[in-house]
């Protein structure tokens, strides 16, 4: 039940709030079913009258306290003319008289505590209790002599008098407390439209008086849903007068998380779920708390989380709505994506370097201000091993504890997260995404590290308000290509950036000023740092300079990390084709990152960039796809202008299907609550709702289609193009005859008997060419099923997959068992499958391939083409829709095979017995050689497994060159890593003829074996190979003699070349190379 709302003014938003309010009581009163309904009404209008008498006391008491205020001497010069006292008084009376009334009238509500009666209206008892009572009646006035005479005295009486169930005198009793329900909420709804009126009257006079505007004051109940900032807060335990101040804070703490949601995060913004402010706490006892419950949806916080920061409190509101974004809006593939780049996000830190900072500095503990001002990133790297479960006990807050550990034998090397969101945001891979959001809303991009700033983007899409690729949020920074002096590394990998303002050269002038073997030699400062002591010049992330004898090992590391991070911040760097400059003495490079990465980087750098761009392509796919993959203007076929055609790829296709499954899936979890809706508002006096929920109904029980009026001008219609001449009555039922789509002739069956009543009313009174459902239309049907997520096509989507199981089912069970030849058991499935199509077809009134095609979740088909398997769930396609796949050659490439099938998941490593890989030359086919795979007594290939869906067999077949006959898609035998068969996917040529593969397949071969950690091929050739090489020089043949030129231009040939009895006999013009 909505409750009273605090507000500024005396507004007529509250009035407006206040009838709503007293409809809505009114209709929950009259539209009880059960006990327990009854129950809960009752206790709202208790606490609806309560919260009411509230109010109007309050209001007298703010009335008073306005003509106090008046009569001060301050406020007598800002209301030189107050109101008369009398007829302020008088106002106010005249408003109270009528809600005094009012607020009687909720007073005379049907009481709470229900007496259940029988049917004769007398207190009803269980039937043992009754029965046993008129025993002892016949008893006790001596009616019977006997207990046995009284038994059957009292037998014979409940014969003629039965004793009812609970349930019937729960049913008698509902049914009485309604009649008696909707007499008062007649009066109810008669008292209140007076009272609201009057209410109204004394509002604009109290409004139109400068003293009105001062604040109404009105003590708010125990639970209250307040209007703050714009947003609907439910208070607990609130009172005016020793949180005024608090209150102020929280007003300006909502409308500061208002404002940097809907700058940095909209969809926070817009996924806000109800707030819950406990007021109850004690703010010195645990008060700052909150928390987020997932079970009900909602946040609950302390306004004692201020304090003295209203950041503070931004910042956990914001944390709190991350976990409700968590449950609620991101897929499972966003929220794996961000998980995997959480646990990515590590590297080693030696606690003995953390301390020496730490000593330097002079910093006692973690949390020293000296600390966050001179090394931040540390600061928050050390805070996070105290949520760490593998530090925790370790206590490594203090130096002195950390020295203590160290001294102890401990281990130096701890795992903290290279960019660092809070000391709170460790591990936990939803803690963290909640930290980088509060930390977004709160303080901004400046409070949340770029590549972390980046993947949320990946993961959110447009929900998350960052700049785009052409104008990167870091732009003053590494990642700026157009930086031109961004720091300094040293040998030992520290990064020293250059202050904004400063030169390379500038800043190293100042450094070495009292350096004295600088002073001796000729060198600038820059050349100087760089050729003698092996300094590395960073001018951004993509240029680089050294000295001529290059950099240390640990420096080039630290480059590597800044590019890595710059890559995967921006959206608009692909590894594999973009180069970056390398500057080594007076000499540049121009190596790719990739190759820049695999030859200064170490593995854990080349892991996590590869890694990094895995996920964030993850991310990009669970966030935003693709509807279509082109569409182009096409002229309409009768010359009257253009249509728009949309061209879908293999990948939107299964996009497509997916949703579908998922729509339909959810529907058939939902059905049950559209079902009840209709069933209720069958029953409605407002007629639109009646008749809308008739046109569901027959849409539910039909099959039909929802109809369009153009369709019916033509004579076809759908539901709700029915006329009432359709539809006749007859014996337990009812018959809608009518012409379909395209022309078809169909007839229903109406049986449901609640559906039969409300068609005979919606019938009454009407002629023929009457709507059947008056006057509703396609969209106002859709409008009612939106509430439910889905439209009138997924209902007939529902109804058309459900008989597809049901008749699949049925002639499984009575088909014949299925035979182990791959090739009878396909005929028998494949005709079985028709069978069903076509019967489900002739139900729902389509074509069979448009069923298949528009309505059938397509693995339904795939499942039970496989093994006959049938599909309870239709979005739940992994354990029964997806095949193996082996892998080897450019799809062991993860970030390749992803764009390919983002649906895929990884299995694990496997081995190919009795095969051999070999790179072959095909034609017409991209440059270079590819790799393939061919039968070899004794050798095997090393590859990796993938589960695919069997509709993604689809999308890889385009790319393997299928249709051209490249390569041919069958079925192996795999060795798994667990050492057990199993049968999987691969391609194979048809060609044989050896090539060279180009640079970048093979590096996708490369970086594939690497990151599955596959065993690499060697060039070295098996004996069998030798062997057949040898052969196939012995039989080859010599070349053959040609004309020569001077031939050809006499038209004949000599008999002999004189340049064959030379020494070269390559100069003969009568020899050719026929290799």
């Amino acid at each position: 039940m909505t409750r009273i709302a605090r507000t500024d003014t005396l507004d007529p938003a509250l009035l407006a709030r206040f009838r709503r309010d007293t409809l809505l009581l009114a209709k929950a009163a009259e539209g009880v079913s059960t006990i327990e309904d009854v129950q809960k009404v009752t206790s709202a209008i208790k606490q609806w009258r309560d919260q009411f008498d509230t109010f109007t006391a309050t209001l007298r008491q703010d009335l008073e306290a306005r003509l106090r205020d008046a009569d001060r001497p301050y406020d007598s010069a800002y209301n030189p003319n107050p109101p008369d006292k009398g007829d302020a008084q008088a106002y106010l009376e005249r408003a109270l008289a009528p809600m005094w009334e009012f607020g009687y009238e909720l007073n005379g509500a049907p009481r709470r505590d229900l007496q259940l009666t029988d049917s004769r209206g007398n207190p009803w008892k269980p039937p043992e209790q009754a029965f046993e009572e008129t025993v002892n009646f016949y008893l006790d006035r001596g009616y019977a002599a006997t207990r046995e005479d009284a038994i059957r005295e009292a037998q014979r009486y409940h014969d003629r008098y039965p004793l009812s169930t609970r349930a019937e005198a729960e049913a008698a009793t509902v049914a009485k407390w309604k009649v008696d329900a909707a007499k008062w909420a007649r009066r109810l709804r008669e008292k209140a439209r007076k009272a609201w009126d009057t209410l109204g009257r004394y509002a604009e006079w109290l409004n139109s008086w400068r003293g009105g505007q001062r604040p109404l004051e009105v003590v708010t109940p125990d639970e209250e849903i307040v209007s703050l900032a714009g947003f609907r807060v439910v208070f607990r335990g609130f009172a005016e007068s020793p949180y005024k101040e608090k209150l102020a804070a929280v007003r300006a703490g909502l409308e500061r998380y208002r404002k940097g949601a809907a700058a940095r995060a909209p969809v926070v913004l817009k996924h806000t779920p109800p707030i819950f402010i406990e007021w109850t706490f004690e703010p010195t006892t645990g008060g700052d708390v909150a928390g987020y419950y997932a079970y009900n949806g909602r946040v609950n916080i302390t306004p004692w989380v201020i304090g003295d920061d209203i950041d503070r409190f931004v910042k956990t509101l914001a944390h709190e709505v991350g976990h409700h974004i968590v449950h609620t809006v991101l897929s499972k593939d966003a929220f794996s994506a961000w998980s995997q780049f959480v646990r990515g996000d590590y590297r080693d830190l030696n606690l003995r370097e953390a301390l020496a900072v730490m000593d330097r500095i002079g910093a006692s503990d973690v949390f020293d201000k000296s600390l966050m001002a001179d090394d931040p990133i540390l600061h928050l790297q050390l805070s996070t091993l105290m949520h760490d479960p593998s530090y925790r006990k370790d206590d490594f807050l203090f130096a002195d504890r950390i020295r203590e550990y160290l001294e102890h034998g401990g281990n130096p090397v701890v795992r903290v997260p290279v960019h660092p969101i809070t000391g709170y945001a460790g591990k936990n891979a939803e803690e963290a995404f909640c930290e980088a959001v509060g930390n977004l809303v709160a303080y901004g991009t400046k409070a949340v590290p770029d590549v972390v700033l980046g993947m949320l983007r990946s993961v959110l899409g447009d929900g998350v308000r960052i700049a785009s690729a052409s104008r990167v949020a870091w732009a003053g920074g590494a990642c700026n290509p157009n930086a031109m002096s961004t720091a300094w590394i040293t040998p030992d990998g520290d990064v020293i950036p250059v202050p904004p303002g400063q030169t390379h050269s500038e800043w190293a002038n100042r450094h070495l000023d009292d350096d004295d073997a600088f002073m001796a030699q000729g060198y600038g400062p820059a050349r100087y740092l760089t050729d003698t002591l092996g300094w590395v010049r960073l001018v951004n992330a993509y240029t680089v300079e050294t000295g001529p004898r290059g950099a240390s090992d640990r420096a080039m590391q630290a480059v590597v990390g800044i590019l890595v991070d710059c890559v995967l911040a921006r959206r608009d760097i692909d590894p594999e084709s973009d180069t970056m400059t390398l500057g080594i003495g007076s000499n540049t490079r121009r190596p790719t990152v990739a190759d820049f990465v695999a030859e200064f980087g170490t593995r854990q750098q080349s892991d996590a960039l590869y890694g990094g761009l895995l996920t964030r392509q993850w991310g990009r796919t669970a966030a935003t796809r693709p509807r279509y993959k082109d569409k182009k203007e096409v002229p309409k076929a009768d010359g009257s202008g253009t249509t728009t055609v949309y061209v879908y790829g293999p990948r939107q296709v299964m996009n497509r299907h997916k949703d579908k499954a998922e729509r339909i899936e959810g529907l058939r979890k939902s059905i049950g609550d559209l079902r009840k809706r209709v069933k209720a508002d069958l029953k409605s006096d407002d007629v639109e709702t009646r008749l809308t929920a008739l046109g569901v109904a027959l849409i539910d029980h039909t099959f039909e289609r929802v109809g369009n009026p153009s369709s019916a001008e033509d004579g076809h219609f759908g539901v709700t193009g029915w006329l009432v001449k359709h539809l006749t009555f007859g014996k337990g039922g009812a018959t809608i005859r009518y012409t379909g789509k395209s022309g078809v002739k169909h007839e229903k069956t109406v049986n449901d008997p609640l559906l039969l009543k409300a068609l005979k009313k919606a019938v009454k009174g009407k002629q023929g060419d009457d709507a059947l459902c008056g006057g509703v239309t396609p969209s106002m049907v859709n409008d009612y099923l939106r509430e439910f997520g889905i439209t009138a096509k997924d209902l007939r989507g529902l109804h058309a997959n459900r008989e597809m199981q049901e008749r699949l089912r049925a002639l499984r069970r009575e088909g014949p068992d299925l035979p182990r030849p791959r090739k009878e058991r396909d005929a028998i499935l494949k005709g079985e499958f028709k069978e069903a199509l076509e019967a489900t077809a002739e139900a729902v009134g389509h074509e069979p391939s448009t069923l298949k095609n528009q309505y059938l979740v397509p693995w339904l088909e795939d499942a039970y083409m496989k093994d006959g398997t049938v599909l309870d769930r239709l979005d739940k396609k992994a354990a029964t829709a997806t095949e193996l796949y082996f892998a080897y050659g450019s799809n062991l490439d993860p970030v390749a095979f992803s764009h390919r099938i983002p649906d895929s998941v990884p299995v694990g490593r496997a081995v190919l017995p009795g095969y051999r890989t070999r790179f072959v030359d095909i034609p017409d086919g991209t440059p270079g050689a590819k790799e393939n795979v061919e039968p070899s007594d004794g050798s095997e290939v090393q590859g990796f497994l993938y589960r695919v869906p069997t509709h993604g067999f689809d999308h890889l077949d385009e790319y393997e060159g299928v249709p051209s006959g490249h390569y041919r898609r069958v079925k192996v035998d795999v060795r798994c890593d667990d050492g057990r068969m199993a049968e999987a996917h691969t391609y194979i040529s048809n060609y044989h003829h050896r090539g060279n593969p180009s640079h970048d397949y093979a590096a996708h071969i490369e970086r594939g074996e690497s990151h599955w950690d596959v065993a690499p091929r060697t060039a070295t050739k098996t004996e069998a190979e030798r062997e057949d090489d040898e052969a196939e020089r012995l039989v080859r043949k010599s070349p053959k003699l040609k004309p020569s030129r001077d031939d050809s231009k006499r038209e004949r040939m000599r008999v002999s070349d004189p340049d064959t009895g030379g020494r070269d006999r390559d100069l003969s013009l009568n020899y050719k190379d026929n290799g």
